[in-house]
């Protein structure tokens, strides 16, 4: 039998800051665990987090099923489209760029993405939780387009993806999920 107190249902909040912000301890208060961050506010489609892992298997020649498995590879990643469209959202949508503020962005020729920490606070199972969840480095991989028509409005899709963090203790170096 199931239990709905563990289903979830709502909207998430995502959050980016530069990756020289220090990494909140968080506590389940996206205000404060998230304050030195920028919100990107409004979304289309929501926000879309994915985890994946490849793995190798352990095969041995007296055995016909693998005798162990070993994660090979991990990838972590928070997507939205942004449907704010000011000029600092669309810096963060941009995987290499240059934005001191105001009305300019720079791009073309970076030999590196602009990394960023991001942030994600949204509800959790049973009433009244949240969840929280912070990828500790992560740039932009995206496509961007940006689709001005007269019946519709503009959006900025962008897909964070995380990179290990060796500040990080072992096995902990991409990010973290906490429910408070």
């Amino acid at each position: 039998m199931g239990d709905v107190t563990k289903v979830i249902s709502g909207s998430g909040a995502v959050y980016v800051a530069a990756e020289t912000v220090a990494i909140p301890n968080l506590t389940g208060n996206p205000t404060s665990d998230f304050g030195a961050f920028t919100p990107v506010g409004y979304t289309e489609d929501g926000v879309e987090i994915d985890y994946s892992a490849t793995d190798t298997e352990i095969r041995v020649d007296e055995e016909s099923f693998p005798v162990d498995v070993l994660i090979d590879k991990e990838t972590a990643s928070i997507s939205v489209k942004m449907a704010e469209t000011d000029m600092e959202k669309l810096y963060f949508a941009f995987t290499g760029a240059t934005f001191t503020g105001g009305n300019d962005i720079r791009f073309g020729g970076l030999p590196r993405p602009n990394i960023f920490r991001i942030g994600f606070s949204g509800p959790a199972p049973t009433t009244n939780k949240t969840r929280e969840m912070i990828l500790y480095r992560a740039y932009a991989k995206s496509a961007l387009k940006m689709h001005y028509k007269r019946n519709a409005k503009v959006f900025y899709q962008v897909q964070f993806m995380a990179l290990a963090d060796s500040t990080q203790p072992v096995n902990e170096r991409a990010g973290r999920v906490h429910d408070f």
